[in-house]
């Protein structure tokens, strides 16, 4: 792989290449070009000189330099040139590379040399540290090397002894079954999540199989097979599981009894406990808390009495939400506290709920995270969203937010995803405090409004990420090709309920994609669609639009 190679690999012999070669493959496993020469310090040191001194003015960024006994070529290469030298000690026969990781490690001061690891280890971390060096200017490397810092630690968290048998039988290794183009995906669910994942199936090559409670849903326009039946019904529930290969969800208030169910005759992915925990804001709060995530502080309430207590230790303003059933600001009633909780409670009308305290945020960010059924993890860029009437209205990627909060989303979405033993795509929102930084909201098993411009501007959507993931295929690279809005498409901006507006201005815009659902009603903020606008000023192109759709749209109280 040495044309247009960035990166060096040199040794003082072939002997030396079963070592060095660990950093080559380890080079191309990151897409670096490298090349490999042998250069002898002692044997051929004119090479070595044309080598060092040509280096640069040939386009390299960094040598890694590997040799053993006296080890001599990384220090005399670092003293011939000014790029990084970083040198691996090879194994010995005589002192096990002793000799030469002392002889490395000890350059005289103004000529600074890089020692790594004897053998395999050395050239593998010699690799990773010119990797490093090189995504601190190319975000596409800092991506891969994030996804690898995760995998790893996605590996040592999920390492388990192997148990002992009286018997002393031979344990037996789960694999990751790959459910091919051809399979049929089961969905549960069929709004336009749904929808659009049924689309990205088709392109992929999938069947689609859709449960569903409503003969108006966005899906079953698009899917291969559909049924139309309440999700606690038994034969709807043998007719799914008879002709699905895998499923997955696309809402999470599904019945508990159902997701049993299913996940008792084929794979669900996500798994029953991470839908449940996400669909009952009570056990997802506990569920952060325990992981020691920050979020809001909480109290859980069962009664007026209860409430009345928490709204004394909160001693502020906070939300009181109902446990469950709430999404888009339904189930959700901001408090001063100063309300008088009995009256409050009654008018609440929820059996169980929680006061959570009110954060005064600078901004709404969130994240999606895909995690595979072999423990791979991809994130997606943070985007900064921004409501309209507790609504979703614009997403904006990537969030103008620090590389620090960035990488804190991030590390904090893969906490949660192996926690729960992932499999599938999940979004995460947070707060942003100013005073505490990134808070969690709420997490989301399944797909995300705030994922929707992954469509037009990544190279992987997060529905074909959310096809990887469960079918236990490789994942997709995140990468945002460009900045977007997104735009929701709501109600209120259809001339009426059965008017679309016109949409002239949205498809003359040139670089920005229009997406409908297919919903036959504009009914209340029922969202309808979606545009995504590219390109550097897509923000004011989008509020331009915005406002031009509400002006021209049914007013709703």
């Amino acid at each position: 792989m040495s044309q247009h190679a960035i990166i060096g690999i040199i040794m003082g012999s072939s002997s030396d290449w079963p070592t060095m070669e660990h950093a080559a493959r380890t080079l191309q496993d990151f897409g670096v070009a490298w090349e490999a020469e042998i250069v002898s310090a002692h044997r051929t040191p004119e090479k070595l000189f044309d080598y060092s001194r040509s280096a640069a003015e040939r386009g390299l960024q960094a040598i890694i330099a590997g040799a053993g006994g006296a080890a001599h070529l990384p220090g005399m290469c670092a003293a011939l040139t000014t790029l990084p030298v970083l040198g691996v000690p090879v194994e010995s026969k005589t002192l096990k590379g002793v000799d030469s990781l002392l002889s490395i490690v000890q350059m005289p001061a103004g000529i600074p040399t890089a020692t790594f690891a004897i053998g395999k280890a050395g050239a593998i971390n010699a690799a990773l540290f010119a990797i490093a060096q090189l995504a601190v200017h190319n975000p596409v490397l800092r991506e891969k090397l994030q996804a690898f810092r995760m995998n790893q630690t996605t590996t040592v968290l999920e390492a388990k002894l192997p148990e002992i048998s009286w018997t002393m039988a031979p344990s037996t290794s789960s694999t990751t079954v790959e459910i091919a183009p051809g399979s049929t995906i089961g969905i549960l669910g069929g709004g336009q999540l749904a929808r659009m994942l049924c689309m990205e199936a088709k392109r992929m090559g999938f069947r689609t199989l859709v449960w569903t409670g409503g003969q108006e849903a966005p899906a079953t326009a698009l899917c291969d097979e559909v049924i139309i039946e309440s999700f606690d019904d038994p034969s709807a529930l043998a007719r799914f599981v008879a002709q699905a290969d895998v499923a997955t969800v696309e809402f999470e208030n599904i019945p508990a009894s159902t997701l049993s169910a299913v996940c008792d005759s084929l794979p669900l992915r996500p798994n029953s406990q991470a839908i449940r925990t996400c669909a009952n804001r009570e056990a997802e709060k506990t569920f952060l808390r325990e992981l020691g995530i920050p979020c809001a502080p909480f109290w859980i309430v069962s009664s007026a009495q209860e409430l009345d207590s928490a709204m004394k230790e909160l001693q502020g303003p906070g939300v009181l939400k109902t446990s469950a059933f709430g999404y888009d600001g339904k189930g959700q009633l901001k408090l001063s506290g100063n309300e008088d909780a009995q009256q409050v409670w009654t008018a609440f009308a929820a059996p169980r709920a929680i006061l959570e305290g009110f954060i005064r945020f600078d901004r709404e960010l969130s994240i999606m995270i895909a995690r595979s059924s072999s423990g791979e993890i991809r994130c997606f860029d943070p985007v900064e969203n921004q409501h309209r009437h507790h609504i979703l209205d614009v997403t904006i990627a990537p969030a103008t937010i620090t590389p620090e909060i960035a990488q804190a989303a991030r590390e904090i979405a893969m906490r949660i995803a192996i926690a729960f033993d992932y499999v599938g795509i999940m979004g995460v929102e947070f707060f942003l405090d100013p005073e505490r930084g990134i808070l969690v909201n709420e997490m989301a098993p399944r797909p995300h409004n705030s994922g929707h411009h992954t469509i037009d501007a990544c190279i992987t959507s997060q529905f074909e990420q959310q096809l990887r993931a469960v079918c236990g295929l490789p994942l997709g690279s995140t990468e945002l090709l460009a900045p977007c809005v997104m735009l929701n498409l709501l109600g209120d901006m259809w001339i009426n309920e059965t008017q679309p507006p016109d949409w002239t201005n949205i498809l003359a815009d040139g670089a920005c994609s229009l997406h409908l659902y297919g919903k036959k009603r504009a009914i209340q903020r029922r969202k309808m669609g979606h545009v995504t606008f590219v390109g550097s000023d897509s923000l004011r192109r989008a509020n331009a639009i915005k406002h031009q759709l509400l002006a021209s749209g049914q007013k709703i109280d």
